[in-house]
């Protein structure tokens, strides 16, 4: 497939296989290389810009041998104390339309983003053993159908606004190498060498949402994301006694985009992401109630 866009530098004199091999890592590549490789092109920014995208890229540099997974399930769900409820969060998983479902079992405003929302959160002392005591639930996506809408969601959107730089979701200028209408294989083979402690929590991995290293999968109960509108609404009935309505949120699959991808490229997102195929893959349909 023909790239839309020349991967090497544009800066004089930087090596594109270097910038290969170091694209896994981010921080191994040369500064220069980094606060400039990756359109958009320097020739087309103002000085404005200019500074934005070396700010973004310096402070990304400074801060990534220091990160941790600041989306872990701690961190990321959601409780409804009400219904003795916890949602764990996957970004492009229905992550809007259930927080927005939420939202409303909390009685917050409508009109409110469902991510503004000041949602409770169990205690982090007792995270673990109130887990055994309560429902909760995540929803889990087949992998490259989440890359196809981070990947309409994040470059695609024909949109200008203080979310946006040139076309490209403002999260992912510092890594470089993302541009604004870029094919889909391109997109993904860019995103499956940003490791997990690095990605942004879009494309991060859904495993990493739900699970701890050292206690599993946390949520008692999974769904596909292809079957939660029929099921999620079933099982959050059952625990609410309240008739439940799912709304899809956020919906981005009316966008008509190519999303062929060679077999080179799609082995190396089965390695990238094995366990979200694997967790995904052995998620069972809810069992309806006799």
């Amino acid at each position: 497939m023909e790239a839309m866009y020349d991967r090497r530098s544009a800066v004089d004199g930087c090596n594109a296989s270097r910038y290969k091999s170091a694209g896994k890592h981010g921080w191994d590549l040369p500064l220069h290389c980094l606060v400039f490789s990756g359109p958009p092109r320097l020739a087309t920014m103002n000085l404005r810009d200019n500074l934005f995208l070396f700010r973004t890229r310096l402070k990304y540099l400074s801060s990534i041998r220091r990160r941790v997974l600041a989306d872990s399930p701690y961190k990321q769900h959601v409780y409804v104390p009400q219904h003795n409820l916890v949602y764990f969060s996957t970004p492009k998983a229905a992550c809007t339309s259930i927080k927005s479902l939420l939202g409303e079992l909390l009685s917050f405003p409508a009109d409110q983003s469902p991510h503004d929302h000041p949602f409770p959160k169990l205690a982090p002392e007792d995270f673990l053993e109130k887990l055994q005591v309560v429902h909760s639930f995540a929803v889990v996506r087949e992998p490259v159908s989440r890359l196809v809408s981070g990947y309409k969601s994040m470059v695609l959107r024909p949109v200008h606004d203080q979310h946006y730089f040139h076309g490209v979701f403002r999260p992912l200028v510092k890594y470089g190498g993302f541009q604004h209408a870029m094919s889909f294989e391109d997109f993904c083979q860019r995103v499956v060498q940003i490791p997990d402690r690095a990605a942004d929590p879009h494309f991060r991995s859904q495993t990493v949402c739900v699970s701890d290293p050292n206690h599993g999968c946390l949520p008692s109960h999974l769904f596909r994301f292809d079957t939660m509108m029929d099921e999620i609404p079933v099982f959050l009935a059952e625990i609410t006694n309240q008739e439940i309505t799912l709304l899809k949120r956020n919906y981005t699959t009316d966008m008509s985009v190519n999303t062929e991808l060679s077999a080179k490229c799609y082995a190396q997102i089965r390695r990238r992401y094995e366990a979200d195929f694997s967790l995904y893959e052995g998620i069972y349909p809810l069992k309806k109630s006799a």
